[in-house]
């Protein structure tokens, strides 16, 4: 499910796609920017409108259940489960009309009616909604609401009635991850992603076991669970290139890494020795598997573009790529074949998925002229009738599959198929190319250990062996029968510039 800019909330399914084939859309509701997903319920979405506010449910197969008025728009969204007999809920929060308090209502997630609503929580002179969570707090078999505003406060799921409200006033804004911190039975709470000093909560709610270093610890943090126990990782915006691993039972920090550049460093003043730059990282997301050695791994991205991937109890670099843009959020996916991707977004307007290969991608793959060098990358190919390709060898392939395709389209040319070859070169007639069209190739390596991702060429457009269009309208020769004129070749480079943004996925 992706929200974006637009207020488009859309349904996305990525199992088949690659480089060549975007995600296919399932649907798209278009007055919402945040949705929540409700196991077993589908995804409750926000929607905004000229005659209000409402509520909505999306089933899982894009078909609206029901939908609410509701008072202001909401600034979170948190399902629970047993809030009536035989039904779970949705709580939703928005801010007091005129005041300076939050106030929380519970809809049904069968019907969208309302069960309740809670007094407004007042806090100081300011209004900071923070994150829900949901926990039984007493013990009913009923999910209770978690929330902090200038304090720690529970709501009863069942009723909507305070239960807990911490007795001295703190900093306006938390998010309240419940954890396990010590040894007994009962969960604690770390306060994390605020302004102030992160810190860890016993399970009275008001009693502080630790707290951290005051470095703005505002980006998110995750919880992995090492062979040490329970820590906590993430950054803040103090040390914005700095991960920091924290034993959640002390308070201590374990291990500390500075990433830039798509390397890792062991302290600050190494990195800009090395001529780093020390940019923001985002909130971090962690796996239990992520590279499929067994073990704890989390993801966290920076704003010139690189994707770290860590070992979460060590912090060691394990993998980095360079993305297109800023990253932003993430999200790991799983696909039907029992699989998973991680979902990226980047400050260039896409989404990227990201996979594990057994093989590195070809490099360097060339559209090459049928009966010329292979060495050489062309931009426009004389004909109608064959096209080549080139690559660099992966080690590990004992074979390769290549495609031909058509840009616009992204269709597969002749017969829409991939064809297997044992070299590092493909050749493709007879064909019935169309001219003024680009064209790309697709390569990936395929050895007993697996597959490699897709690699594309950067495109080549045909034209007609004895004739070129020129950029002004007229039919022209090339005076030595083989190069297009000028004009032409400044068509191509612009077509191939247009087009190739437009396929990023």
């Amino acid at each position: 499910m992706v929200s974006d800019s637009r207020d488009i909330t859309s349904a996305i399914q990525s199992d088949e796609a690659d480089a060549i084939h975007t995600p296919r859309d399932l649907w798209r509701v278009g007055t919402s920017d945040c949705g929540v997903y409700a196991q077993g319920h589908g995804l409750v979405l926000r929607e905004k409108g000229a005659s209000g506010e409402s509520l909505s449910l999306i089933g899982e197969n894009g078909v609206s259940q029901w939908r609410t008025d509701v008072p202001r728009l909401a600034s979170d969204i948190l399902p629970i489960t047993g809030a009536v007999p035989a039904d779970d809920a949705v709580v939703i929060q928005w801010l007091e009309q005129g005041g300076l308090g939050m106030i929380h209502g519970a809809f049904a997630l069968s019907d969208g009616q309302k069960l309740w609503e809670s007094q407004p929580i007042v806090g100081g002179s300011t209004r900071l909604p923070s994150g829900l969570t949901a926990l039984d707090w007493n013990a009913d078999g009923i999910d209770d609401v978690l929330g902090f505003h200038f304090g720690l406060y529970v709501l009863d799921g069942a009723t909507g009635q305070l239960l807990f409200r911490t007795s001295s006033p703190l900093e306006p804004y938390f998010m309240v991850t419940p954890t396990q911190a010590d040894n007994d039975a009962q969960e604690e709470l770390l306060l994390h992603a605020g302004f102030y000093p992160r810190r860890v909560i016993d399970d009275d709610f008001e009693s502080v076991l630790w707290s951290g270093d005051d470095d703005r610890p505002f980006p998110y943090r995750s919880i992995v669970t090492c062979p040490t126990g329970a820590a906590a990782v993430g950054s803040s915006y103090l040390h914005p290139a700095t991960l920091v691993m924290t034993d959640l039972s002390s308070g201590q920090d374990t291990s500390i890494v500075v990433l830039s550049g798509g390397l890792s460093y062991s302290n600050e003043g190494a990195a800009l020795a090395d001529g780093a730059s020390l940019q923001q990282l985002t909130s971090t997301y962690a796996h239990p598997d992520l590279l499929g050695s067994a073990t704890a791994g989390v993801v966290v991205g920076e704003a010139d573009g690189w994707l770290y991937f860590l070992d979460a109890c060590t912090l060691e670099l394990q993998h980095a790529v360079l993305m297109p843009g800023a990253v932003g959020a993430m999200a790991f996916v799983r696909l039907a074949n029992g699989g998973a991707e991680l979902a990226v977004s980047t400050s260039d307007g896409y989404l990227y998925g990201l996979r594990q290969f057994a093989l590195i991608a070809p490099n360097n793959v060339l559209d090459i002229d049928p009966q010329g060098d292979p060495s050489q990358d062309i931009d426009v190919l004389l004909g109608t009738t064959r096209a080549a390709a080139s690559w660099s060898p992966v080690t590990g392939a004992d074979k390769y599959e290549v495609a031909l395709i058509r840009d616009a389209t992204n269709e597969f040319v002749d017969g829409g198929d991939w064809r297997e070859v044992t070299s590092t070169e493909a050749h493709f007639s007879p064909l019935a190319l169309s001219p003024d069209t680009l064209y790309r190739f697709a390569v990936r390596a395929s050895g007993p250990a697996g597959d490699s991702p897709i690699a594309t060429s950067d495109g080549f457009v045909v034209v007609i062996d004895d004739r070129y269009v020129a950029g002004g309208g007229c039919t022209c020769s090339p005076a030595d029968g083989n190069h297009p004129s000028i004009s032409y070749l400044i068509f191509a480079a612009i077509l191939w510039t247009r087009i190739g943004r437009a396929r990023r996925t």
